[in-house]
């Protein structure tokens, strides 16, 4: 069976090129009980990340063992007619500048891009300043004051967000993606529908269709004071680790200053990885992506043993579930 290794362990090179966020080695709570800070991880796929070796055993008996498999990515280092793309360098603005809310354009780029990466600065800009009212980040997840939709264009407010990075049920970091509708089809709309189409939410949304204004935001999950114990403070369970694949934790979002080159690396990334031929992964995940396919199925597998057989409970859970 899998065994720990600790976050300072070498990792393949591709892996390496990952963005921060992307390569799953940092700011992990623990897949088992909870508890943050995080810093080993299983030895055999590599991603999934734990507080002890006790936590690790019980979520190997409980779930774990049923889907580990070796991150794909950690195999793709000896491609010799890959091309790792480069890039003009970011300026000092680029760099420095932070801001709580980054907007993704709809349509193309005002000036022709030199790469990529050129194309995703012009069209990540600041979000208006009108769309800071009522910053309290919880309160965004549910839905986005009147005022602060209609400075991004809008019509009916915002009737949900989504983390940007697809489950995130180990991460004390996330980015937030906010939209004005999900549509029934499939897809998002961010201005009631005949707006220019969004050609890098993608990026950060998996759907058939985007269209118009996206916002992004990075949360951070602070865990609520109590005065309970420190084993129910950390939401773990000594005797219950068997049967259970995590127990809950009280967090509250606290929304984060970041800068654009954070929202374009990790943008810029996934396209590498998802493009094919020469200049791509040929459609691989990135290492977060694939530790959190993971755990989709093993919660699955949970909620179905315990005779959870509705998707819709599932999916609430893991879009609540942050």
């Amino acid at each position: 069976m899998a065994t720990l290794t600790t976050s300072k362990s070498s990792i393949a090179s591709l892996a390496k090129l990952q963005t921060r966020g992307e390569g799953n080695r940092f700011l992990k709570k623990c897949a088992q009980c909870e508890v943050i800070n995080a810093s080993s991880f299983c030895t055999i796929c590599r991603v999934t990340p734990y507080c002890s070796r006790d936590c690790q055993l019980a979520h190997w008996k409980a779930t774990h063992r049923k889907t580990c498999k070796t991150d794909p990515l950690l195999d793709a280092v000896s491609r010799p007619d890959l091309v790792v793309p480069s890039y003009r360098p970011y300026t000092e603005s680029e760099s420095s500048f932070t801001a709580v809310f980054w907007s993704m354009l709809p349509g193309t780029c005002p000036s022709v891009p030199t790469d990529r990466r050129d194309a995703l600065c012009q069209l990540i800009q600041p979000t208006s300043e009108a769309f800071l009212v009522n910053l309290d980040a919880e309160q965004r997840f549910r839905a986005v004051p009147a005022e602060a939709a209609n400075a991004v264009g809008w019509v009916s407010g915002c009737s949900a967000s989504s983390v940007a990075l697809g489950y995130s049920l180990e991460d004390q970091e996330v980015l937030r993606v906010y939209y004005g509708t999900e549509l029934p089809t499939g897809g998002y709309v961010s201005n009631g529908g005949g707006t220019l189409e969004n050609l890098i939410a993608h990026s950060v949304l998996y759907a058939p269709q985007h269209h118009g204004t996206f916002v992004v935001a990075k949360v951070r999950l602070e865990k609520v004071a109590s005065g309970d114990s420190d084993d129910a403070a950390t939401g773990e369970d000594h005797n219950n680790h068997a049967t259970m694949p995590r127990k809950p934790v009280a967090y509250r979002e606290v929304l984060v200053p970041f800068s654009k080159t954070e929202l374009v690396d990790l943008c810029a990334w996934r396209g590498f990885c998802g493009s094919r031929g020469p200049t791509g992964l040929g459609g691989l995940h990135s290492s977060r992506v694939f530790r959190e396919n993971m755990r989709r199925k093993e919660v699955e597998g949970f909620l179905q043993s315990q005779g959870y057989q509705d998707g819709r409970f599932q999916n609430t859970l893991f879009h609540e579930g942050l």
